[in-house]
């Protein structure tokens, strides 16, 4: 998955702005991976010092003093856009170019892996003839859980789905009365099926 870089000027202060573009600064002189910079090197020294003088003369300064360094917080942020677009032009995504440049990357997504396993809870019997009801714990990153039982031992495998439901719990229907069964449970997310839970025994009523 390819890199990219977090700018989120609008949140930064007139100072955190300063402090970025002079660390991005400092990062690309003398950096061999980005030679011909969008902005000169030498433009966003003297943004750096016009806006450092800014900061200080709006603090005891009135309105003009303000809008001057508001003005300056604009083009220092335009300036910051177009040198990144560069770096991204040039790093293609590679992580290590662009973190070589002082811009923030941004928080990678971890990856979406196989959803846990399924631990059966209580099974039971409902009154009715035929039903039990069978209740599982819920597992973070399932989108639906596949049912699969067995009238036969469940170590030779011959498993059918009952049912895929997108619900913890399941009401088992059509089961001949008091005759022993297997049910297992898998969980189904993004990346694929799960592992089967440990097999629990169901009777119906």
């Amino acid at each position: 998955m390819k890199a990219k870089i977090k700018l989120a000027l609008s949140r930064l202060t007139p100072v955190a702005l300063l402090a970025l573009l002079r660390y991005v600064h400092s990062k690309l002189v003398g950096n061999p991976a980005y030679a011909t910079p969008a902005v000169p090197l030498a433009d966003m020294l003297l943004m750096g010092d016009q806006l450092q003088v800014a900061i200080e003369n709006a603090k005891q300064g009135g309105l003009e003093e303000k809008l001057v360094r508001n003005a300056l917080v604009l083009d220092t942020k335009a300036m910051l856009n177009k040198q990144a677009d560069y770096v991204r032009l040039i790093a293609q995504g590679d992580a290590v170019k662009l973190a070589s440049t002082g811009f923030t990357l941004a928080k990678q997504p971890e990856p979406i892996g196989l959803p846990g396993t399924p631990d059966i809870r209580k099974v039971r019997m409902t009154g009715k003839p035929g039903e039990a009801e069978v209740t599982w714990t819920a597992q973070k990153g399932a989108d639906s859980y596949e049912v699969k039982f067995t009238d036969k031992d469940p170590l030779l495998g011959e498993w059918e789905v009952a049912a895929i439901t997108t619900k913890a719990r399941i009401l088992l229907t059509g089961l001949e009365s008091f005759k022993p069964y297997w049910v297992s449970v898998s969980a189904i997310g993004a990346a694929g099926k799960g592992v089967m839970s440990d097999p629990a025994i169901v009777r119906a009523a």
